[in-house]
């Protein structure tokens, strides 16, 4: 597992931050306990995919130093919609641990492996939903290409009765009021080279 030094350096030159804010959005994450924490330098301890999709995060959602910690604690911890969209191979407890999960799947998967795969983040900050794609695509023709696609949420909503939201939902959706039908979104090349780093096998 690289630092995390090594990875505020990677997504700021992949999604064209100043890195200076890559690196104070990660210190007010770790002051929260929320980034692992540890000696600085040569010394430092690695970090966990964990920390890899929290900052994620909080670049997707834009936030602010000041709102940086609980943006992320709230919006990693959507849950999922519809449980019916899981797949026995993809379980996860909440958007952080979807993401988690699909970094470890790259990391732990040959280039030959992922080359059938496709992956797709996205998070509309405003309407408090996220999602999750996966598809397979095989190079056989003859097999059936599959797309899973998860939806996540604030935890308080009930599944069986989205037409009376809780306040709870209303909250979080007010924490980003940005343009109409803006969605951040992190395409496969992007998501696959992340857990390429998380493993070092890009080093």
């Amino acid at each position: 597992m690289p630092r995390l030094s090594a990875i505020i350096d990677d997504f700021a030159e992949r999604f064209s931050f100043e890195k200076t804010k890559v690196a104070s959005l990660a210190r007010v994450m770790r002051e929260a306990g929320l980034i692992t924490s540890g000696a600085r330098g040569v010394n430092a301890p690695p970090a966990t995919s964990l920390d890899a999709a929290r900052l994620l995060l909080a670049m997707m959602l834009d936030s602010k130093l000041a709102t940086v910690a609980e943006d992320v604690a709230i919006v990693g911890t959507f849950t999922v919609l519809d449980r019916s969209q899981l797949t026995p191979g993809f379980q996860p407890t909440n958007l952080e641990d979807g993401i988690v999960r699909v970094f470890e799947f790259v990391a732990k998967s040959s280039s030959d492996q992922i080359a059938e795969y496709g992956f797709n983040l996205s998070i509309t900050p405003w309407a408090a939903l996220a999602e999750i794609m996966i598809g397979i695509y095989p190079e056989d023709e003859s097999q059936d290409t599959r797309e899973i696609k998860v939806s996540f949420s604030h935890p308080d909503i009930d599944p069986n009765n989205i037409t009376n939201l809780p306040e709870a939902y209303y909250a979080a959706s007010r924490r980003f009021p940005v343009g109409f039908q803006q969605t951040a979104t992190v395409h496969r090349d992007h998501l696959i080279s992340i857990g390429r780093l998380i493993a070092d096998a890009e080093k």
